[in-house]
C-alpha cells in the first residue's frame, strides 16, 4: 500500500483514517492474519497479490489491489479479475490506478466475445480527481455501506448476483456434465444393464472420470504432477483427455501414484468398454470452457477454471453434488445438501475459538467433508502460526485428528477426495519424490 492513488482512495472510502490506520475488518497483506488469505494477498503462483482484503461480520467484501504508479495493461486487469473471481472469496475487486478506482465484479465469469489481451469491463470507473465520483464511491461502496449491507442496494450491489460466484458456476458445471456423461451409451457393444441399474452404473462411471480430471487438473494448476508424469502422457489436460488410450494411460498413472481413496476403478475391463470419444469430447469442452448447460448453448467464458486459486474448500463444497445425485430420491431424507462456504466458517468460528491444537475433531454427518476441510485448515493453523507447515504435521493432522460418518458411502468418498486434496494444499514442503504423493486409507480408518 504505497501509492498515493491508493491511500487517497481508502481514505475517501474510510478503509483508511486520515492518519492511515487501519479500520476494523481491513487485513493487509503485511499483517500476521494474511496468512488466512494468502491466496489473496501472497500466492505468487495465484498471481493476485492484492494490496489489503476488507471483511465485515468476518466475510471478506472487497479486495484491494494496488495498480502502482503506472497504469496497468489490459492483460494486467484481465490476469488480476481471473484471480479474484477464480477465488471467489469476496464480490467486488478494486483496482486503485493512479487516476481512477476500477471495480470489477468477482461473483460473474463474463463470456468471450472481446479480443485476447482485452480485460472485461469493470462495473463502474471512478476519477480520483473527482470529488463528487469519490463520495459516490463511498456512498456505494465505502465501509459504511459495505457494514451496513447498504451496498448490495446500490447500483454496484445490484449488478453482483452470487449465483454466478466460482463455486456455483463450477456446481452448475459439473451437474450439466455429469448428466450429459450419464446419458451416453457405452463406447462399445456389451451386456446392457436394465433401467435403473444401467443409469446409475453410467453415473458411477461419470462421477469417477469428473473425479479424476478434477484431480489431474488440480495437479497440474499446482505445479505438482509435471516432474513425475511418464513420458508417454501429454502434458497438458485437453492432450490427456483426447483419446482412451491416453486417458487410461492417465488414471494407470494416478492409480500406481497415489494410495488412498481416489475414485478407484473398481472393475476396469467395465471402464475401458464404456468410455469411448463422445465421452472424451464433454471432458475436452468442460476443460476448455465451453459450457454444457443447455441455456448457455456452448458459450465460452472469457476466465477459465484455475485450481491453482479455486479455494480447497470450495472444491469440497461443490463435490456434495455427486452424493446428491447418487442419492436420488433418499437425497432429502438423508439431509443431503449443498454447503456454502460462508456457512462452514459461520458454524465453526465459536467452536475453534478456544480449541487447543490437538483437539480431535469428528463430523457424525460429514457428507462430502466441507466442515472437515474447514477444521483441517484451522487445526494446522493452531499448529503452526505463521511457520510453514510441514508435511509430517499435515499429515499427522489428517490421519489421526479428523473424523468424519455418513451413511451415504459416495459422499464418503468424495469427503476422502476433499481431505487429500486439502493435504496437498496445505504441505507447503516441496515435493521431490512421487512417494510423497502417496497417501494412506482413510475410509474405514477414520
Amino acid at each position: 500500500m504505497s501509492s498515493d492513488a491508493f491511500i487517497k482512495a481508502l481514505q475517501a472510502t474510510g478503509y483508511l483514517g486520515p492518519e492511515g490506520q487501519l479500520a476494523p475488518g481491513l487485513v493487509t497483506n503485511d499483517a500476521p492474519e494474511a496468512t488466512r488469505l494468502r491466496v489473496v494477498l501472497k500466492d505468487t503462483r495465484v498471481g493476485l497479490k492484492a494490496d489489503a482484503v476488507f471483511s465485515a461480520q468476518n466475510m471478506p467484501t472487497s479486495i484491494f489491489k494496488d495498480a502502482g504508479d503506472s497504469a496497468p495493461s489490459e492483460e494486467q486487469v484481465g490476469q488480476w479479475h481471473e484471480a479474484a473471481w477464480n477465488i471467489g472469496v469476496a464480490p467486488l475487486l478494486w483496482i486503485i490506478t493512479p487516476t481512477e478506482v476500477r471495480l470489477y465484479n468477482c461473483y460473474a465469469s463474463p463470456w468471450r466475445g472481446a479480443d485476447p489481451g482485452v480485460a472485461a469491463p469493470p462495473l463502474d470507473r471512478f476519477d480520483l480527481a473527482a470529488d463528487d465520483r469519490l463520495r459516490a464511491l463511498d456512498a456505494m461502496c465505502g465501509r459504511l455501506a459495505t457494514e451496513t449491507g447498504a451496498f448490495w442496494s446500490s447500483l454496484i450491489g445490484n449488478k453482483i448476483d452470487r449465483q454466478y460466484r466460482v463455486d456455483r458456476e463450477l456446481l452448475t458445471e459439473i451437474n450439466a456434465l455429469e448428466g450429459r456423461l450419464t446419458e451416453l451409451p457405452p463406447a462399445q457393444s456389451a451386456a446392457q444393464l436394465d433401467g435403473a441399474d444401467e443409469i446409475a452404473a453410467a453415473r458411477d462411471f461419470a462421477q469417477r472420470l469428473i473425479g479424476r480430471c478434477i484431480f489431474t487438473w488440480y495437479l497440474l494448476d499446482r505445479g505438482i504432477a509435471q516432474p513425475f508424469l511418464p513420458s508417454s502422457l501429454p502434458d497438458d489436460l485437453v492432450g490427456m483427455m483426447a483419446t482412451p488410450t491416453s486417458a487410461f494411460d492417465l488414471f494407470a498413472w494416478l492409480r500406481d501414484t497415489f494410495n488412498g481413496d481416489l475414485f478407484p476403478m473398481d472393475d476396469p475391463g467395465a471402464e475401458h468398454m464404456r468410455l469411448g470419444p463422445a465421452h472424451l469430447a464433454l471432458m475436452r469442452d468442460f476443460i476448455e470452457g465451453r459450457s454444457l448447460v443447455p441455456e448457455n448453448h456452448g458459450q465460452g467464458r472469457l476466465f477459465r477454471f484455475r485450481f491453482d486459486a479455486i479455494p480447497v474448500d470450495l472444491v469440497s463444497s461443490i463435490y456434495q453434488q455427486f452424493a446428491r445425485s447418487s442419492a436420488e430420491k433418499k437425497a432429502r431424507v438423508q439431509g443431503l445438501h449443498y454447503t456454502p462456504v460462508e456457512l462452514v466458517h459461520l458454524t465453526l468460528d465459536p467452536v475453534f475459538e478456544d480449541l487447543p491444537a490437538t483437539a480431535r475433531v469428528i463430523d457424525p454427518t460429514c457428507g462430502s467433508g466441507a466442515f472437515l476441510v474447514e477444521a483441517f485448515r484451522r487445526l494446522i493453523w493452531k499448529r503452526c502460526g505463521d511457520e510453514q507447515a510441514s508435511r509430517a504435521v499435515v499429515r499427522e493432522i489428517l490421519y489421526h485428528q479428523l473424523f468424519g460418518i455418513d451413511v451415504n458411502p459416495s459422499a464418503l468418498g468424495i469427503a476422502a477426495f476433499s481431505l487429500y486434496l486439502a493435504a496437498l494444499e496445505f504441505d507447503e514442503e516441496p515435493i521431490t519424490e512421487i512417494a510423497e504423493l502417496r497417501f494412506d486409507r482413510l475410509i474405514g480408518t477414520t
